[in-house]
């Protein structure tokens, strides 16, 4: 089991007409002068953990993803990948961003 603790994040909510609607973590690492900035998409939410400091959220692939409340967010770098999926899109798919990562409400973000 891998364990993840980004420097930003968000939870993407996805739904299609032909899959069931998955939340994924997008999670964003800041970098240095040597090495960039990165990001990575979990494989999908299976449980919810939530403490006063964080969410932990665990995967279909068993990763863990520790996520602190004053982390949420996402680098402009994050934005620009965002920016990318949301034109690659098809017309049966869209992806939101939850305003309020224990998943109890998605909030549009196109």
């Amino acid at each position: 089991m891998s364990e993840y603790t980004p420097d930003r994040w968000v939870i993407l909510y996805i739904t299609s007409d032909t899959e069931p609607p998955i939340r994924r973590v997008f999670a964003g690492w800041t970098g240095s002068y040597l090495y960039g900035d990165a990001w990575k998409a979990s494989s999908g939410i299976t449980e919810t953990l939530e403490f006063d400091d964080r969410y932990e959220f665990v995967n279909y692939s068993g990763s863990r993803y520790i996520c602190y409340k004053t982390r949420y967010g996402m680098t402009g770098y994050m934005v620009s990948v965002y920016d990318h999926w949301s034109k690659q899109l098809q017309d049966d798919m869209t992806i939101t961003i939850e305003e309020n990562p224990s998943g109890q409400n998605a909030t549009p973000i196109h």
